[in-house]
């Protein structure tokens, strides 16, 4: 039985070729336009990021204005409803001092 070796020599042409242009395009430096366009990736998700961080501020900024809102309307109307009391009270003294103007008068 005859036991066959692989060597260098029984490698076709064309494999060592493409074995060559694996190991050049390895070797070789980064090109100019795929530099460029990593660069222009990494700038895009950085912006992409940080527009999704501004969109989490500004719910969170939405939230705290609804609610801010939501506290000033509670506080108006209270401030409403004092003054009206005010108003009645302001118009049981005049009655008051009314009728003690007519007593004494």
């Amino acid at each position: 039985m005859n036991i066959h070796h692989a060597t260098d020599l029984d490698v076709s042409p064309q494999f060592r070729a493409v074995v060559r242009d694996i190991k050049a395009k390895e070797a070789a430096p980064p090109k100019v336009e795929d530099l460029l366009l990593d660069g222009v990736d990494q700038v895009a998700e950085g912006w992409v990021i940080q527009l999704q961080e501004l969109r989490t501020s500004i719910d969170a900024l939405e939230q705290q204005i609804i609610t801010c809102v939501g506290d000033i309307k509670d506080r108006l109307k209270r401030l409403t409803e004092l003054g009206t009391k005010v108003k009645a009270e302001m118009d049981r003294f005049d009655k008051v001092a009314d009728e003690v103007e007519q007593i004494a008068g």
